[in-house]
């Protein structure tokens, strides 16, 4: 496996003398002591391995799950706040506070089918903003 020196992917040895990501030159051969502790090897879909620190790894399930199960009962923003993501989580969480108003507290009957679509609205936007959060949190982490 090689490091490169300017992009610092990781890539197999495939006897290429440059980096298939960036084009330059092949850095030096990568062993377990030049990675940091904490940092595992996650595969990457155009080819080899970036390093991202494990604790941040260890997230994404639990922000999926406090994403889904709540955002299916319309509780939205739990899987942001797990991410680091508190802005968002808090308005995301904001606006299940005003659907349950909406919902429960006004008494229209006749907003149930629209309330529904906006929740489903809502729920896939969450969905979405979480995938996106998981790529920056992951870019952010990557040696």
């Amino acid at each position: 496996m090689f490091i490169c020196n300017e992009c610092g992917r990781v890539t197999e040895d495939d006897g290429a003398e440059f980096c298939h990501f960036c084009g330059s030159d092949k850095g030096t051969t990568a062993t377990p002591t030049m990675m940091p502790e904490g940092y595992e090897a996650v595969p990457i879909k155009t080819g080899g391995v970036v390093y991202a620190d494990r604790s941040k790894l260890r997230r994404i399930p639990i922000a999926l799950l406090l994403a889904f199960i709540p955002g299916l009962f319309d509780i939205f923003g739990l899987g942001h706040f797990v991410i680091g993501r508190w802005v968002k989580g808090a308005g995301f969480l904001a606006l299940s506070g005003g659907y349950y108003y909406l919902r429960y507290m006004s008494g229209w009957d006749m907003l149930a089918p629209y309330l529904f679509i906006i929740s489903l609205a809502i729920f896939v936007v969450q969905m979405v903003d979480l995938y996106n959060g998981f790529k920056k949190m992951l870019n952010d982490s990557v040696l």
